[in-house]
């Protein structure tokens, strides 16, 4: 239980009411959210039921050489909310590209990995298009300071719902919407690879991680090394660098 539940309550409130204020001025006419099976997606996607119809919330599941067991997690989140949902697999699509490219240079699994997210952005952004609607991004604070998700990928989003909250409030604000325990209790993952963990790759856990974007006391080797990822990843939170402007 976090430590302060009427906090964390208001701040699901101040959400929904962000959203709503965007939602209305630009007068759209729906959210599109790629659903991974994961509990960030999960609890966006729970939030936005909260701002507007279900029916204006355009969910897309997207296997690309992926995990089955996410595809079914997100299936059975959405179907405990009466969610509609299309799947959009996008195995054979990101195969023939890394073919092909892989014709005149050898990818290594990475950059695999960032060609499966980006291509899922461009599934959304062609559904936002045609829907009049926005693309609405996942990622949590944790990812966003150290950088860890792709760029022009999970990055490519026009809103960020959960940009302000640790880790562990995303687990919180999951377990008060009534996110599934299948996934509040899976492992985080990109699920990008078999086998894949977010502490893994990260190479130290989300409640460290936690601690330090909250202020508290972390060995020091762990602290260099987010402080580390925070300043090389800089240019995915950056605006994109422009030469002076030209005098005419």
């Amino acid at each position: 239980m976090y430590k302060n539940q009427k906090k964390i309550t208001n701040y699901i409130k101040e959400i929904i009411s962000f959203l709503k204020k965007y939602y209305l001025k630009n007068k759209l006419n729906g959210f599109v959210i790629g659903l991974s099976g994961g509990i960030d997606s999960a609890v966006a996607l729970l939030l936005l039921t909260k701002v507007v119809e279900k029916n204006k919330i355009n969910v897309v599941i997207m296997p690309c050489d992926s995990n089955f067991k996410d595809e079914k997690d997100a299936k059975e989140l959405c179907n405990k909310f009466s969610i509609s949902y299309n799947v959009i697999d996008l195995t054979k699509t990101y195969q023939k590209i890394v073919k092909n490219i892989e014709k005149n240079i050898k990818l290594n699994q990475k950059t695999k990995n960032n060609i499966k997210v980006r291509l899922r952005m461009c599934t959304l952004y062609a559904i936002a298009q045609e829907k009049n609607a926005i693309v609405v991004g996942t990622s949590n604070f944790d990812e966003i300071y150290t950088g860890f998700f792709t760029k022009f990928g999970d990055g490519g989003c026009d809103i960020l719902p959960l940009s302000k909250l640790i880790k562990k409030e995303i687990y919180t604000i999951a377990k008060i919407l009534g996110v599934t325990e299948k996934i509040i209790k899976k492992t985080p993952s990109s699920g990008l690879e078999k086998n894949s963990c977010d502490e893994e790759e990260l190479g130290f856990s989300y409640k460290i991680l936690d601690d330090y974007l909250i202020g508290k006391k972390i060995d020091s080797k762990i602290k260099q090394k987010i402080e580390k990822m925070h300043k090389i990843s800089e240019h995915k939170r950056s605006k994109i660098p422009e030469p002076p402007f030209f005098k005419r």
